[in-house]
């Protein structure tokens, strides 16, 4: 069985968070990378992380969610608000949300992190 892939951008990408998703066992990328430059445009983040079948991870909603709509041809995006969310909070939601999705139910789909909270 396929299991999501994550892609953390720059907005939500924290040290403890890689190194939790990495200790469980799932697949996550992050800037910057030998595919992603740090300064790498939102759009940029999008188009990259689909073209590797990555679900893409962020507190940058308003941004993410127009670029959603212009291309809703991506691999997931999740969204997650800044406010009440701690490194372990975000970790525990995500490792809950690859233990129960399919990459295929996340294509095209855009989520909010809230749904996977414990």
């Amino acid at each position: 069985m396929r299991t999501v892939k994550f892609y953390l951008d720059s907005d939500i990408s924290r040290v403890s968070l890689r190194k939790g998703l990495l200790k469980a066992g799932i697949d996550v990328s992050w800037t910057p990378n030998d595919w992603m430059p740090e300064n790498a445009s939102d759009q940029m983040q999008l188009q990259e992380a689909s073209l590797r079948g990555r679900c893409l991870v962020t507190h940058n909603i308003a941004d993410f969610y127009r670029l959603h709509v212009e291309r809703p041809d991506h691999y997931g995006i999740i969204l997650a608000h800044q406010q009440g969310w701690q490194s372990g909070d975000i970790l525990r939601a995500l490792i809950r949300m690859v233990r129960n999705v399919s990459p295929d139910k996340l294509r095209g789909q855009i989520r909010w992190l809230n749904e996977w909270k414990v």
